[in-house]
């Protein structure tokens, strides 16, 4: 009786621990996402002669993506620095597209000459539950 209790008992401990090792073992690679977000420029330069500059924004799926939303969607702005010279506007806000685009701009009869500021923009775009992607336009402003 001590032999087939010992070969039950082992039998089973074995089993588990084949259970356990084998549990874990992967059964097909992992795929990651090498999607990435990107700006067709990352730094947008304004002058009192060239008041307006635009940077594109898309995935380098070449996937449709928005709508853009300054406080919540899948893409967003999530922060911005000083907007007092340096403004920001977004066109299709409400669409789906390959392609965003942001624009800055300065009013240079509003500004008294000779001056400089900056200002940024972070962008956040999070598509269906994967890691979220971040980018970030800054403008330079000399007047």
């Amino acid at each position: 009786m001590k032999k087939i209790n010992s070969f039950v008992f082992y039998t089973a401990l074995f089993t588990a621990i084949g259970a356990v090792f084998n549990s874990c073992a992967p059964t097909a690679p992992i795929e990651q996402d090498t999607t990435t977000f990107f700006t067709t420029s990352s730094s947008l330069s304004l002058t009192a002669t060239d008041s307006v500059a635009s940077s594109s924004i898309s995935l380098s799926c070449g996937c449709m993506f928005g709508p853009l939303d300054v406080t919540s969607g899948p893409l967003k702005v999530v922060a911005y620095g000083s907007t007092s010279v340096i403004h920001f506007s977004y066109k299709d806000i409400d669409t789906l597209l390959y392609t965003h685009t942001i624009s800055a701009s300065i009013f240079p009869s509003t500004l008294k000459s000779p001056g400089l500021d900056t200002a940024w923009i972070a962008l956040y775009f999070l598509d269906e539950g994967k890691y979220p992607l971040y980018d970030t336009i800054r403008v330079i402003a000399s007047y």
